[in-house]
């Protein structure tokens, strides 16, 4: 599915302007009609900010080479990072360095990271490894910026960080690939001996014993290789009380390869399925590498190392360097200094606290020097380490999965032992019995579901990639079925992550000199109202770039003194107008005490999270808003939404969310969706969960799926896709069990052997295969889940 750039319906419809000319994610109707005079469209600000940047930066190479949809920009670019941790890491690996990069996905965009590395002094060597996510930079630690590397990877939007345990989930599928390419080895020599048997090659003949011991070598080298694997889950879930699609897969191995050693010991050889263990145990590993890549894909994406944060205890005086979380509830020592707390209760204003005072735990320090706190708490009492501890996970088993293979395990051994009493009772002998035996268990073993069902699951994901949607856990895709209820978030989820200007009339209107003062007196703080400016002016944040002294006042404003006697700022109109008896009102620009420009703000809803609301009220979904947010604001929004109020509450503790959908039936059949810290409780008590947020490395790292993008019409797609990945696979399984009383059929009249079964078992995968690939074929399933 990367290839999906290259398909003609894909260019007709970026030059129509109904895919982002950055990313290829679908363009909001709104912004689509950019497209209509010939003038690229784009997703977000933040994807036309980087597409320009790169055409200005001549870098237009970028999307020739691209062959995969990007992951959107969004608002991030306009967010500020904190790259002290990159400098640090420099001089302790003397420029030698190993990097998570967050964002790739494809060759265009190594490209652009390794023209960026070059083009910084002091830059020696980068390799970029696609499948792992991750860049190795050689560099002179005193020539080279590492700030400014991390600055403009991070303006083109990808973020870094430290590379993570090697152990983690992004490398369970490598003792799995190592059997796959072994047991493929085997699977293939296995053919070649056994093929001269199947050409007429007679027992008796001089060869023939040198090509069975082969074959049982090959055999035998699967059963250890590769069919141990599927042994040993299927007896650990027995121990658990547990049946899975493991247990037919093993019963039947264990069962053609016993027959056939027994056979070849006993000269029986026309009961020899040896070749028949080394291709299904092939098979049966393609599915399952298939099974965790769709998985591992998404979860690449990420960056695998979590949030860090500073864990003091109780009566330690600590610092805080900007855009950090406090984590324990401290007592502020310094003189002044403003937080946001959307991420820890949901409110969207920023909240300032003075010396002495409290400050919450999770709350976000947006000054710009160092900040000197004394904890309260050690970090194990604190709420943010409650909320950022990642859950162990919990194994679910599917009942219904369960009843199904109880009942085709009974019927299949019903029907072998029957076979084998049966002709034995005809008078057929032990031997031909058994070798009916042994075919039934054989051809009647899940070949070509195992492979057939893993693919449906690869593409239903590559399919959500498309539209911005990524799948971390494979068990979604059934718990997706028993949602009846969708509860969101409401700040940063609902609503966008910042508060937005009401009108662009204020901005587009500014002077030249007052447009470039906006950018300077914005271009360091981390305040939203700062940061929303910034995004209007398609400014992103410069740290090191700029030398300006920009000071903030916490609570109050900016101020920028270019001259001795030219003073501007931006803040609180009494201040900025130096008219202490004025009403406050919007933040006000002043150069000199004469007012410029104000600017009103205002909560605004994602772009389509009406229409998508009211899609999936249609669809018969409950939706409900749960917000640590004011209620008069839930309410508000409610209302903008047509919600009922008794639904959406609002003034919620992450304690108070959790236990809302416990007492709602949460686990039964409840989506949630959130963006904060504040909602990792409400998580876990939900059915499935799912987030917008991918730059905070708290809720990404224990949610079922997140998306990209500023819209929520990816929610809505992946839950159709969940219903249209369940028909496709009633198809094959439809089509197997067919197959199944057919082959099942041929065993027990005798009419089975060694050869049909190699015939028959690639012939029916073949035939899955054809019906997944046609039924996601072209724009067919897009089709179903738009």
């Amino acid at each position: 599915m990367d290839a999906v750039l290259s398909d003609s319906r894909v260019r007709t419809a970026l030059q129509a302007g109904t895919l982002c000319a950055h990313c290829a994610a679908p363009v909001p109707a709104g912004a689509a009609a950019a497209g209509a005079c010939n003038q690229p469209a784009f997703c977000c600000s933040g994807c036309r900010y980087v597409y320009h940047l790169i055409q200005e930066q001549g870098l237009g190479t970028f999307y020739e080479l691209r062959d995969a949809p990007l992951s959107p920009a969004s608002g991030s670019v306009f967010q500020r990072q904190n790259f002290a941790w990159l400098t640090a890491l420099c001089s302790e690996t003397q420029g030698r360095l190993f990097l998570e990069v967050q964002g790739l996905s494809c060759v265009a965009c190594v490209w652009l990271i390794k023209k960026v590395f070059e083009s910084l002094e002091g830059a020696l060597e980068v390799r970029v490894e696609m499948l792992r996510a991750t860049l190795e930079l050689r560099v002179e630690p005193t020539r080279f910026s590492c700030v400014q590397f991390g600055e403009a990877l991070h303006r083109l939007g990808y973020k870094l960080g430290p590379v993570g345990s090697e152990s983690g989930p992004a490398h369970s599928s490598r003792p799995l690939a190592v059997r796959l390419g072994v047991c493929g080895a085997l699977a293939m020599n296995a053919m070649l001996f056994a093929t001269p048997a199947y050409c007429g090659l007679e027992a008796g003949d001089r060869w023939a014993s040198l090509f069975a011991k082969g074959a049982v070598a090959c055999a035998t080298g699967s059963m250890v290789v590769g069919a141990s694997y599927f042994v040993q889950r299927a007896w650990q879930a027995a121990r658990l009380g547990w049946i899975h699609m493991d247990m037919p897969i093993a019963l039947g191995l264990v069962a053609a390869y016993a027959g056939s050693l027994l056979a070849w010991l006993s000269g029986e050889n026309n009961a020899l399925y040896l070749d028949f263990v080394s291709i299904f145990t092939f098979l049966m590993l393609v599915g399952r590498w298939l099974h965790q890549h769709a998985v591992e894909v998404n979860r690449r994406r990420l960056l695998r190392t979590p949030a860090a944060f500073l864990r003091p205890k109780s009566g330690d005086a600590y610092v805080l360097q900007a855009g950090m979380a406090v984590p324990v509830r401290s007592v502020l020592l310094s003189q002044e200094a403003i937080f946001g707390m959307e991420w820890i209760s949901g409110e969207s204003e920023a909240r300032s606290a003075k010396r002495g005072q409290a400050v919450s735990s999770g709350a976000i320090y947006l000054g710009d020097s160092p900040l000197e706190l004394k904890a309260l708490e050690s970090w194990d009492d604190s709420l943010l380490a409650k909320l950022v501890a990642i859950p162990p996970a919990q194994t679910e088993a599917d009942r219904g999965e369960q009843r199904f293979i109880m009942a085709y395990l009974s019927g299949v051994l019903i029907i072998a032992a029957a076979g084998f009493a049966g002709w034995l009772l005809m008078g057929k002998g032990a031997v031909a019995a058994v070798q009916v035996l042994i075919s039934v268990l054989v051809v009647s073993c899940p070949c070509a579901s195992g492979v057939a069902l893993p693919l449906v699951a690869e593409l239903a994901s590559a399919r959500m990639r498309d539209l911005g949607v990524f799948v971390r856990e494979p068990s979604l895709w059934r718990r997706l079925l028993r949602v009846r209820r969708v509860v969101f978030d409401k700040t940063g989820t609902l609503t966008e992550e910042r508060p937005q200007l009401c009108s662009r009339e204020e901005i587009d209107t500014l002077s030249p000199e007052a447009s470039a003062a906006l950018c300077v007196l914005v271009s360091r703080s981390m305040h939203p109202v700062a940061t929303a400016l910034r995004e209007a002016l398609a400014q992103a944040p410069v740290l090191s770039s700029i030398a300006v002294p920009v000071s903030e006042i916490p609570g109050i404003g900016l101020e920028w003194k270019p001259e001795p006697h030219l003073v501007w700022r931006l803040g609180r109109a009494s201040w900025a107008l130096n008219q202490p008896d004025s009403t406050e009102g919007d933040p006000v620009l002043t150069k000199n005490g004469e007012s410029i420009a104000s600017f009103a703000f205002k909560e605004t809803l994602r772009s389509d999270a009406q229409s998508e609301v009211r899609c999936l009220r249609s669809s018969g979904h409950e939706i409900g808003i749960l917000s640590g947010d004011h209620p008069k604001r839930v309410s508000r929004v409610a209302r903008a939404l047509g919600l009922a109020e008794a639904h959406c509450v609002g003034g919620l503790t992450p304690e108070g969310k959790a236990s809302w959908l416990e007492t709602h039936q949460g686990k039964e059949h409840t989506l949630m969706l959130g963006d904060g810290a504040n909602d990792a409780l409400a998580f876990s008590a939900s059915l499935a969960c799912g987030t917008p947020a991918v730059d905070r490395g708290v809720l990404e790292n224990r949610s079922d799926f997140y998306y990209l993008g500023r819209g929520l019409s990816g929610v809505r797609a992946l839950l159709k896709m969940a219903v249209y990945k369940k028909k496709v696979a009633a198809r094959v399984l439809a089509f197997t069990t067919l197959y199944n009383l057919a082959a099942i059929a041929m065993a027990l009249c005798g009419r089975m052997n060694p050869l049909s079964a190699a015939v028959l078992m690639p012939l029916s995968s073949l035939a899955t295969l054809c019906i997944v690939l046609w039924s996601f074929r072209g724009a067919s399933a897009q089709d179903r889940i738009s």
